[in-house]
């Protein structure tokens, strides 16, 4: 698997004295015949059960070969939780965020300076003492291609975090009426934070930033289904059976006229009015507004 030619363990009646040493082996990447690491993943992978390894002179059969190793050899591994890329990556707005998957319909947020949010992650297995963070990139068109909007910006700032642990940072100052795109990865750090792992990009999440736009409306689920957040997440209902959804503006917002909602599946937006729909989100028009309610099934998706 691996080899290395060393000295060491030879007493003061030898010339030159060459005192005990521990002695690491590691793949020699000039060497494609060494794989003691790829073979050591593939047993923390569990493609076999049982490793055995064995230190032996490059010639057995020669007794000068042989060096006289203690029997105290240990294997070493050092862990890496294998990154996945990051969960609840969007905009926030309110006490939740947004994140519009189609350019043509980007959303639309009134802070200058958004705070973007994350969850950083690994793949099933690699959950326990993981050291993680989360990288946002924020990038901008130009009117011909999508270019960096500003540096990007990782979370946390110093130290790791672990699995699913969620992060937020506001962005720098953006301008009104250009249309961005934020997107994110999981950086996985070990070799204490020397090395690291890291995963491709999320879908990007298309915005733009109107400070006069009206916030996000306030919604509030009738019974007998109640909104699933991360800590309280019960089944309630059942199947047809309906329910009803009452929007409000939010805190400051006077002049909103109408509401219009959208299927998650991404379908176009409609007028808020007593209609079925299989699920559901939110978006503000202009203008005064008397709230209404929305009538809905219970398989909310």
């Amino acid at each position: 698997m691996v080899g290395r030619n060393v000295s060491a363990g030879r007493g003061s009646l030898c010339d030159p004295n060459s005192p005990d040493a521990p002695i690491e082996f590691r793949d020699d990447p000039a060497k494609s015949n060494e794989n003691l690491t790829p073979t050591v993943k593939d047993f923390a992978a569990g493609k076999f059960s049982r490793l055995t390894l064995q230190i032996r002179a490059r010639d057995e059969s020669d007794t000068s070969a042989w060096k006289r190793f203690k029997n105290d050899a240990v294997l070493s591994v050092k862990y890496v939780g294998i990154p996945a890329t990051p969960t609840e990556v969007g905009v926030v707005t309110g006490s939740s965020y947004v994140c519009s998957t189609s350019s043509a319909s980007p959303s639309v947020v009134s802070d200058p300076t958004p705070l973007v949010q994350g969850r950083p992650r690994t793949v099933a297995g690699g959950e326990s003492s993981a050291n993680l963070r989360i990288r946002w990139r924020t990038e901008k068109y130009d009117g011909a291609n999508w270019v960096l909007a500003h540096t990007d910006l990782d979370g946390p700032t110093s130290g790791y975090v672990g699995n699913l642990v969620k992060q937020s940072r506001s962005l720098p100052t953006l301008q009104e009426g250009v249309k961005y795109r934020l997107k994110a990865l999981t950086l996985s750090y070990y070799e204490g934070g020397t090395d690291r792992l890291n995963t491709g990009y999320t879908t990007p999440c298309y915005f733009t930033v109107d400070p006069t736009a009206p916030k996000a409306p306030q919604v509030t689920i009738g019974s007998p289904y109640t909104e699933c957040t991360t800590n309280d997440c019960v089944a309630r209902g059942g199947p047809g059976q309906s329910a009803t959804f009452t929007f409000k503006a939010a805190a400051g917002d006077t002049n909103n006229v109408a509401y219009e909602y959208s299927l998650n599946s991404g379908s176009t937006w409609a007028n808020a009015k007593k209609t079925c729909v299989s699920a559901w989100i939110h978006r503000v028009a202009d203008g005064p507004w008397t709230e209404k309610s929305e009538e809905v099934p219970a398989d909310l998706g």
